[in-house]
């Protein structure tokens, strides 16, 4: 990654809507949730389903947690070194090597349908919070 793209991507993040204060609507996947933040900045949701609770779940991580998660998922996958140059050589032939991805695969293919289906509402939370609008 080049640092005009990494500069891209902190002004695309620094422009997000962030919701800290008062309460919001979020479309889940079975009906609408609300959030609520206390006066410490905490979350609280209100859904209709499990599947909008993990939906919900996977929103929040991805607005306070973003770039520790996309951190995370380079270290797993081995490419670390894509965004942070050769640095992050090491880690990566190291987890390359161990098979994470190839385990997380062959987990993924063992889970049965509710499983899957909690993990899949979590992935589409975090994608409905990387849709929002840029203000």
């Amino acid at each position: 990654m080049t640092e005009k793209t990494i500069n891209e991507l902190k002004d695309s993040v620094a422009k997000r809507k962030f919701l800290k204060s008062g309460s919001s609507s979020v479309k889940g996947l079975d009906g609408v949730a609300t959030i609520n933040w206390d006066i410490y900045g905490v979350p609280h949701a209100t859904v209709i389903s499990e599947l909008d609770m993990w939906f919900i779940q996977g929103f929040l991580h991805a607005e306070d947690r973003l770039w520790g998660m996309e951190r995370t998922r380079r270290f797993v996958k081995g490419t670390l070194s894509e965004i942070i140059g050769p640095g992050g050589l090491g880690p990566d032939k190291f987890f390359r090597r161990v098979g994470t991805m190839r385990a997380a695969e062959k987990e993924w293919d063992s889970l049965e349908n509710e499983g899957k289906n909690v993990i899949e509402a979590y992935t589409a939370g975090v994608n409905a919070y990387l849709d929002l609008e840029l203000p």
